[in-house]
């Protein structure tokens, strides 16, 4: 993710030293050594790790440094929106937190840059900009995956009746991610075509 802004690990440090929410690096001339604290809520800190090689420290660093900071110093090269999980008889993931705070969980974020949304070749239409264009995609993507994890992914087999008025198979697809609350009419849709499929089946002798 650094790497596809261009943030260096001299970009943390320097962030790090001066404006970082959550750490403060900090060099001790008289000791000769570089200094790691974690900022606490009481506005108060504490030591993390200390070293003469400020490379040392580096690891510290990128565990303490949120990725909400890092999209932030990536000067809107990269767009994300968090992930929440929802654990509860089930997992469902969202790009917003569910109501419950005791079953709900931020576990990350998904992400994209602005040069790989151009490199698709699909571009937004209208008054729609290419950073909102991305955000929608992304969110399409954890809706899409929001339905495996659920089960609302779907299939349908078409029978037909042979000579002898047994049941064949004849077509079937599995597979398919419905837009609508409707998955049924929509397999119909997509098995019969659009409007040519009546909701009860019809058999006569």
């Amino acid at each position: 993710m650094m790497q596809s802004a261009g943030i260096t690990m001299e970009t943390l440090h320097q962030y790090a030293q001066k404006d970082a929410k959550h750490i403060r690096l900090i060099y001790q001339r008289e000791e000769c050594l570089w200094q790691l604290y974690r900022k606490l809520n009481d506005n108060t800190e504490e030591l993390l790790l200390e070293d003469q090689d400020k490379e040392i420290l580096d690891d510290d660093i990128l565990e303490e440094i949120s990725l909400k900071e890092i999209v932030m110093l990536s000067q809107g090269k990269i767009i994300a929106s968090p992930l929440y999980i929802y654990d509860h008889s089930g997992v469902t993931i969202s790009t917003v937190r569910n109501s419950d705070p005791w079953d709900t969980s931020y576990v990350g974020m998904i992400w994209t840059t602005l040069e790989k949304v151009k490199e698709t070749g699909i571009m937004p239409t209208g008054e729609e900009t290419l950073e909102s264009f991305a955000k929608d995609t992304l969110k399409a993507e954890v809706h899409m995956y929001d339905q495996y994890l659920t089960g609302e992914v779907y299939g349908y087999i078409v029978e037909t009746l042979d000579e002898n008025g047994e049941w064949e198979e004849s077509d079937s697809c599995y597979g398919y991610y419905p837009a609508t609350n409707d998955p049924l009419m929509e397999l119909a849709d997509e098995a019969f075509g659009k409007g040519q499929h009546t909701k009860e089946l019809a058999i006569t002798a």
